[in-house]
């Protein structure tokens, strides 16, 4: 199912799924706020203000505290999100503009946020690009990468699997000669599978989905046909499995979020 989004969401760049497991919470580029989505509809529900505008790339929450990035590292934590006791607290560390974070997710079992950056800094490896953790309870962050994106793990993965009913494509665009300059794929949003705790991140360019387990080793990778997808942004899922996918729109068309129900999407196709 694609759901058209509203004008104001034109350039969605979040997405996860609100406490009530039955709405989404979404943030935009350009505007330091929560949309809230009706769950079924995609449309505005409520818009709570936390924070100066600014480029906002991604939203996850844990119970009634969300935490909204920017594509500097810079984390508002937004607790007892849109009640009149809501309290905003700002959090900068060690990330930057040159890391470019794109996304945000939650993982409450082990006490950690995870920031997907999209690019990778001049004295890093371009082959490879880094997911890092933020303590949940200092919001300290590791600066030890917690996942490592690399070239050559998605080659190796699609030579292995000779299976894959894209490997051929998806070989064919990792391999460009074009890209000789470093890894193509490049984060863009990130999410955790509610029963299988792997890590599914998005790429922008490509239109990709990467699927990592819990030791950050790829079990699935993924190309959406461009009539579906024009820029995926946001990702996240419902208590059930269910995988949503925001993407922003173009000078013609507007921001979607498609759903795609009880998606395992864990066989790398």
């Amino acid at each position: 199912m694609r759901i058209e989004l509203a004008d104001e969401l034109h350039e969605i760049s979040g997405l996860e799924m609100a406490p009530d497991g039955k709405s989404l919470l979404a943030v935009q580029d350009e505007r330091g706020a929560i949309y809230v989505l009706d769950g079924k509809t995609m449309q505005i529900k409520q818009r709570i203000d936390f924070g100066p505008d600014g480029d906002f790339e991604g939203i996850t929450a844990v119970g009634d505290t969300a935490y909204a990035v920017k594509s500097t590292g810079t984390i508002f934590r937004v607790i007892r999100t849109g009640t009149p006791e809501q309290t905003v607290e700002k959090f900068k560390n060690t990330l930057t503009k040159q890391h470019n974070i794109e996304g945000i997710a939650a993982d409450p079992a082990r006490r950690i946020l995870l920031l997907a950056c999209k690019a990778a800094p001049p004295e890093q490896s371009q082959d490879e690009k880094h997911v890092y953790a933020v303590s949940m309870d200092d919001m300290s962050l590791n600066p030890e990468p917690y996942l490592q994106l690399r070239q050559a793990d998605m080659i190796a993965f699609l030579q292995q699997n000779h299976g894959l009913p894209q490997r051929t494509k998806l070989l064919e665009y990792l391999t460009r000669p074009e890209f000789h300059d470093g890894l193509r794929f490049s984060p863009s949003g990130i999410a955790i599978h509610p029963h299988s705790g792997h890590y599914y991140i998005l790429s922008a360019p490509g239109r990709m989905l990467a699927v990592y387990d819990r030791e950050g080793t790829p079990v699935a990778l993924h190309q959406f046909h461009k009539s579906i997808f024009q820029q995926p942004e946001g990702i996240c899922f419902d208590a059930n499995g269910t995988l949503f996918i925001a993407s922003e729109g173009k000078e013609n068309t507007k921001g979607v979020i498609v759903v795609f129900p009880m998606q395992s999407a864990e066989t790398g196709g």
